[in-house]
């Protein structure tokens, strides 16, 4: 995590998205969920200021996660999302911490034609040309802090 601040915390406006993303995985911990890895995509991969004139409006993101063990059955998991649609529904993430996030949960086994679609948005711009993505594991609350604290003293949008 701390390599995506230092390549892509470059500005006020990337680093108020950032915030919002450190805020986002301090939610999920909150909530109990466990993160093994995120996949980081979108205008704020992308060298957007160059290209097209603009600063990132977002960050997106995926999120391969392991269910609270409080939330492991469906009923319970399906409650837990239903009281925290901020954090688990896209467009109110978005508004909550400028993150456009998406969940593979993987209590529900691996789900390859998934992960192979989220693979071809991620690695691809919308007119087809391939890009990369960033993947990062989770290095924990205390790290994320951290980052966090830095962040914050070079300053915001």
């Amino acid at each position: 995590m701390a390599e995506v601040v230092t390549e892509f915390g470059s500005s006020p406006a990337r680093r108020a998205i950032l915030v919002g993303f450190i805020n986002l995985r301090s939610r999920l911990r909150t909530l109990g969920v466990i993160i093994q890895r995120q996949w980081l995509d979108g205008s704020f991969i992308e060298a957007i200021e160059a290209s097209e004139g603009r600063p990132p409006g977002d960050i997106d993101v995926m999120s391969f996660i392991w269910r609270p063990a409080a939330a492991k059955s469906d009923a319970d998991f399906h409650a837990l999302v239903r009281a925290n649609l901020d954090v688990f529904h896209a467009p109110q993430a978005k508004a909550a911490f400028r993150c456009d996030h998406y969940l593979q949960d993987l209590d529900i086994g691996i789900d390859i034609d998934s992960i192979c679609y989220w693979h071809a948005v991620f690695s691809h711009r919308r007119n087809g040309v391939w890009k990369g993505f960033v993947q990062i594991l989770d290095e924990g609350e205390q790290a994320d802090q951290v980052l966090l604290g830095q962040i914050l003293a070079q300053g915001i949008a």
